[in-house]
C-alpha cells in the first residue's frame, strides 16, 4: 500500500468494481475477449420481476393463472423454438430488498432459466435494481448492502465475479455483441436513495483502455432510464419514489455511451415499456456539435415481466418484456405483453439497423 501511495498517490475512491483514472497515459488494449457462442439469435430481456410482496405471479400452477416462467416459455416455444441464445435481467428481481425472495425465488427463476429455457449460466446475465439493495443500509466503505444481491449471483454462478462487468457473445447470425454491465444503484447521498445515479467516470475511465471493433454490437445494462419513458410523468403519493424514472447522470452516460459505440441501452424500472433514439450534442466553443458520433443511441424498456397489477401503471396494464433477433445487419425487436391469465402477444415491433 505504501509503495502504490508513493508512486500513484492516495487509493482512489468510489465503486469497489472500477477506479476513476483522471490522469496518465492511455494504456494499450487488453487481450482479445473471449466470446461465448449462443445456440440461438434470440435475446430474452426481463425486468422488473418483484418477487416477494409485489410478485403477481403464482409459484406453481394454479387454475386460470401460471407462473410467470411457464408464460414466457409458451411465448419463446412459439417464436424460438424455446431456446433463446441469452437472457438478460435487468434489476429489481425482489421487491424493497427483500433478501429471502431475493435468494429463494430469484434464485429459483434464475434455475428455471437455466434449466427449463435451457440456457447456459453463462449466457445469462443480470444486473441489480434499487429493490435489490437495501439503500436504508447504504456502506460504500464496504458495500455490505449489496451482499444478498451478490450471494444469490454466488450461488446461481458458482464462480462469480461482481467485477466483470463486459461480457462477448457471438450469434449464430455472425453477429457479435459486447455487453456492458452498468450498476445504476449508486448514491451520491442517502437522500437521492431514489433516483438512479451511475457516476460514469467510473466507467469512462475503463472503457478508455479498450479498443472497439466496430463490426462489434455494443449494447449497455442498467436499471434506471436514460430517458423518460411514460409520456408524462406522475408521482403516487402512497409511492412516491415509483414516478422517479431518470437516471441522475444520464446526461453524462448517454453521451460517454454514444462517444465508444454504443447502439443500444436496455432497462427497466419504471414498468412501462417503449422504445427512444436519442443523441446528445456537445458545446465546444459555443457552437453544438453533432459530428462527434457515428449513430444514435436507442434505449430500450421492458416494463415489468412480474409485477401485480397494483404495481403497474395506467400506461400498459399488462406485464410485458422483450425478445430480441441478432441477425447480421439489424437488430429486431419484438415487445411482449401477458398476464397471469393471458398468453403474450405483440405489443409493438422495431428493427435497428446495425450498417
Amino acid at each position: 500500500m505504501r509503495d502504490f501511495e508513493n508512486r500513484f498517490g492516495p487509493t482512489p475512491t468510489g465503486e469497489h468494481t472500477f477506479y476513476p483514472v483522471r490522469f496518465g497515459i492511455r494504456r494499450a488494449a487488453g487481450p482479445t475477449p473471449d466470446f461465448v457462442r449462443t445456440q440461438s439469435d434470440y435475446v430474452v430481456h426481463l425486468s422488473d420481476l418483484h418477487f416477494g410482496a409485489d410478485h403477481g405471479f403464482p409459484r406453481s400452477r394454479e387454475p386460470g393463472r401460471e407462473p410467470v416462467i411457464a408464460r414466457i416459455k409458451e411465448d419463446l416455444n412459439i417464436i424460438c423454438d424455446g431456446r433463446p441464445g441469452l437472457v438478460i435481467i435487468s434489476g429489481d428481481l425482489t421487491t424493497k430488498a427483500d433478501a429471502n425472495a431475493l435468494l429463494i425465488e430469484g434464485g429459483e427463476f434464475l434455475n428455471q432459466i437455466e434449466q427449463e429455457l435451457r440456457v447456459p449460466k453463462e449466457a445469462i446475465l443480470v444486473i441489480p435494481g434499487n429493490h435489490d439493495f437495501r439503500l436504508s443500509e447504504y456502506r460504500p466503505t464496504d458495500y455490505s448492502h449489496e451482499r444478498p444481491f451478490n450471494l444469490m449471483l454466488k450461488n446461481f454462478y458458482g464462480d462469480y465475479d461482481p467485477d466483470n462487468k463486459f461480457r462477448y457473445f457471438n450469434f449464430p447470425s455472425g453477429r457479435m455483441a459486447e455487453f456492458l454491465l452498468i450498476n445504476s444503484v449508486r448514491l451520491r447521498q442517502l437522500e437521492e436513495s431514489n433516483y438512479g445515479y451511475v457516476e460514469w467516470v467510473l466507467y469512462e475511465s475503463r472503457l478508455r483502455t479498450m479498443s472497439h471493433d466496430p463490426e462489434i454490437t455494443r449494447i449497455a445494462l442498467l436499471h434506471h432510464h436514460l430517458i423518460s419513458v411514460p409520456r408524462e410523468e406522475s408521482v403516487d403519493r402512497q409511492y412516491p419514489h415509483a414516478g422517479i424514472s431518470t437516471t441522475l447522470d444520464s446526461g453524462a452516460v448517454i453521451e460517454g455511451l454514444q462517444a465508444h459505440g454504443f447502439r443500444l441501452a436496455l432497462h427497466g424500472h419504471q414498468h412501462v415499456p417503449g422504445l427512444t433514439r436519442v443523441s446528445r450534442g456537445i458545446m465546444a466553443g459555443g457552437e453544438v456539435g453533432m459530428n462527434n458520433f457515428s449513430s444514435d443511441l436507442v434505449t430500450l424498456s421492458a416494463g415489468s415481466a412480474g409485477a401485480r397489477t397494483e404495481r403497474l401503471t395506467d400506461a400498459i396494464r399488462d406485464n410485458s418484456y422483450n425478445i430480441l433477433k441478432m441477425t447480421r445487419d439489424e437488430i429486431q425487436i419484438d415487445a411482449r405483453r401477458f398476464n397471469p391469465g393471458l398468453p403474450a402477444s405483440r405489443h409493438f415491433f422495431a428493427r435497428l439497423q446495425l450498417r
